[in-house]
């Protein structure tokens, strides 16, 4: 249990790191090319995790699939989207 707890801490704290950095960008951008680009950055975030940090972690490799495709192009998406939504009522 320990260590689920850990893993979910750190996976947070990514994914909060990883937000604040194009979260500026996302914000001055319009609403496609914004949800475009977020898609981008969720490509790359997963080619970063599943393919750099697994020289590090060589357990990554068994979560290259599909599923984790899509959750990391779907965060990248809600990110760019979020940026969007929130940057219009300010």
């Amino acid at each position: 249990m320990g260590l689920l707890l850990v893993a979910t801490l750190i996976h947070f704290g990514l994914s909060v790191a990883y937000a604040l950095i194009p979260a500026h960008l996302a914000s001055r951008l319009r609403t496609g090319t914004a949800l475009f680009a977020g898609a981008l950055y969720g490509l790359a975030i997963y080619v970063v995790n599943l393919y750099g940090f697994t020289l590090l972690f060589p357990w990554f490799a068994m979560t290259r699939d599909w599923v984790t495709l899509a959750a990391h192009l779907v965060f990248g998406v809600a990110l760019a989207g979020g940026c969007r939504l929130f940057s219009a009522k300010v």
